[in-house]
């Protein structure tokens, strides 16, 4: 069928030639083509043709000189005799590889049942032209290398077969790296495009072993992330990261262990760079109201890119880099170290929404690195009236918040000793930044904002422990497990109480702060230097000088007493440790009548709630009652 085909196009040929009438593209076949390849003269001209013709195909209306070409000329040996001989110019290489390229695109695609013709090219370019085409992307044109980056694509892409066969052959060298740096400022098609294409084209065609091989080089595929990411196209971001998100992250052939050699700290800073990203948009979104503003639009895309893309690296336990180590780092063990450095890094967790909840989301997932976090981390917790602290406080809640209200430590397969649950049990309940120093100085803060963050935090963690000491006395789960007995989890719930209690202020402390509320209004900037109030005045919005009855002195007496009922509840013998007259905190609330009625709501229940919550014996009118009877 070849044959006859060829003699009709070459009696057509004929005919048209005769006539005049056609044009030479239409006239254009395989035999005219391999007929033209032979005369040094027509060569060049031939292949232009055949590469402008090619660029149109396939296309029902046209002849396909490509399927044309391949059937009478399998290996096509008259493209690659034209690379023998006299050395040729760049611009005569260019074409050659081009018209390569366009046989092998479509061995790929739809012509895919020639699929030996595209194994014969790669063979064949790989055993005698590799150097030559190596040694071409060292040129200083840039659409030359980019041709013979193109060609490489195209070579890979045939299969794991022609992918293996490439790599094994190619000799990657660090001045390959420079190849990432040839960018276009104005974002038209250039040098990087083309070499990202080249290296993704591994982990698109190649098989696990060869992309195993790739993921080990530590100039090859790392050189497209930390070379001008943050300045690529949309389009291009999105190539990158969705390719590596499905063939090295999501495949189950890679090991964790390869991803996290392959995912280095710094590599994964390069990636989360892309939350600044201030590239160029090439690609439209569907939303109609950000297409008014293209760049907000884009920016927007590329974060949410990024976002999702780290989520899925860092805190998917299915094929994620976060190994999960039941100690929650109690054991010693190097644990998260990548997720560690990586997280300690991203300075911006406090100023940026997605940043922040990456972080989170890192943490909850490894909590493991909770302690070493805030011991390494940048973020200062001592308290102050700046507001970058309130800000770090707010991560620091969302952090524990995002951890389970009752620890996991619980749900161990094998009996842990005492001391190392109750370490264990620490971990996620407790800041490792939250000492008595850190409380007893943020309560007495000369400012009513500092002041309330504190307490705040404190009725937070308290009300966690509380859960925590629920299910330690909770006898029926106790009774039903074959790790614990109910008599060991009092035990425990001992252990854990004390520990809170050393990190707490003590009663006196708290209920001083009452007092100092009653007596006088504090103002804002007492205790602050001249300069320090002049900074922050725009950045902390002050209390104004207020009264027993102004709402910030409201707020803060009803979390004193929020948190003075959640001590009973939590560490009560910091409670009983206290010889303070708990009526005396009455005065001013409830008369002889009752409850005044100028008292606000809020502190009329946290009264009663406290009446109801500590012991009666902490209330002198009650030891009096006592007397009496």
């Amino acid at each position: 069928m070849g044959k006859k085909r060829s003699s009709e196009d070459v009696d057509e040929s004929n005919a048209h030639a005769k006539k005049g009438k056609v044009s030479e593209t239409a006239e254009f076949n395989g035999t005219v083509f391999k007929a033209m390849l032979k005369e040094p003269t027509k060569a060049m001209k031939g292949l232009d043709t055949f590469i402008t013709t090619a660029k149109k195909l396939p296309c029902p209306d046209l002849y396909d000189v490509v399927e044309g070409y391949i059937k009478i000329s399998m290996e096509c040996s008259e493209i690659f005799k034209l690379l023998e001989g006299d050395k040729q110019t760049e611009s005569e290489m260019m074409v050659i590889f081009q018209s390569l390229e366009m046989i092998l695109l479509r061995t790929a695609s739809d012509l895919s049942h020639f699929s030996m013709v595209g194994s014969t090219i790669v063979k064949k370019a790989v055993s005698s032209h590799m150097k030559l085409i190596q040694t071409s992307l060292h040129s200083e044109n840039h659409r030359f290398v980019r041709q013979c980056l193109s060609f490489l694509s195209a070579m890979v892409s045939q299969g794991t077969d022609t992918a293996r066969e490439v790599f094994s052959h190619f000799h990657f060298t660090k001045g390959l790296s420079a190849l990432a740096k040839r960018k276009d400022k104005m974002g038209r098609p250039d040098v990087r495009m083309a070499y990202i294409q080249f290296s993704l084209s591994f982990l698109v065609s190649g098989d696990n072993a060869t992309i195993g091989q790739l993921l080990e080089m530590k100039d090859f595929l790392p050189d497209i992330l930390s070379s001008g990411l943050k300045e690529d196209r949309i389009s291009t971001v999105n190539l990158i990261l969705s390719t590596l998100q499905t063939k090295v992250v999501q495949r189950q052939a890679i090991s964790k262990t390869q991803k996290v050699r392959f995912f280095t700290p710094s590599l994964l800073a390069q990636i989360a760079s892309l939350y600044r990203w201030n590239g160029i948009v090439d690609a439209s979104t569907d939303d109609s109201k950000m297409a008014e503003n293209a760049e907000e639009a884009g920016k927007m895309v590329v974060r949410e890119l990024v976002h999702n893309f780290l989520l899925d690296l860092c805190c998917s336990r299915k094929h994620g880099i976060s190994f999960y180590d039941p100690s929650f780092g109690t054991a010693g063990r190097a644990g998260n170290i990548v997720l560690l450095q990586f997280v300690v890094g991203l300075k911006q967790a406090t100023e940026d929404n997605l940043v922040s909840d990456l972080v989170v989301n890192i943490l909850r997932v490894s909590p493991d690195i909770l302690p070493r976090f805030f011991k390494e981390t940048q973020y200062s917790f001592t308290p102050r009236l700046k507001s970058a602290w309130t800000d770090n406080i707010t991560l620091l809640k969302k952090i524990y918040e995002s951890q389970p209200e009752v620890s996991k430590a619980f749900q161990t397969r094998e009996v842990v000793p005492l001391p190392r649950l109750l370490s264990m049990v620490l971990v996620t309940s407790l800041p490792p930044v939250c000492n008595k120093a850190f409380f007893t100085q943020g309560i007495n803060f000369a400012n009513a904002v500092v002041q309330h963050a504190t307490l705040s935090l404190m009725s937070f963690l308290l009300k966690r422990a509380q859960r925590n000491l629920e299910l330690c006395l909770d006898r029926s789960v106790w009774l039903a497990s074959d790790l614990y007995t109910p008599a060991t989890m009092e035990d425990f719930t001992q252990q854990y109480s004390e520990a809170l209690g050393k990190v707490l202020p003590d009663m006196t402390s708290i209920v001083s702060k009452w007092q100092s509320l009653t007596k006088k209004e504090k103002g804002g900037n007492e205790g602050k230097k001249e300069g320090d109030v002049k900074e922050e005045a725009t950045k902390v919005e002050q209390p104004a000088p207020s009264g027993p009855e102004s709402p910030e002195v409201i707020l803060l007496k009803a979390l004193i007493l929020q948190v003075m009922c959640l001590y009973q509840k939590v560490v009560p013998h910091l409670v009983s440790q206290s010889k303070f007259d708990f009526s005396k905190l009455l005065k001013g609330i409830v008369s002889e009548k009752g409850m005044r009625e100028e008292v606000p709501p809020v502190l009329q229940h946290q009264i009663l709630q406290l009446a109801l919550d500590l012991p009666a014996s902490k209330f002198s009118w009650f030891r009096v009652q006592v007397r009496l009877l």
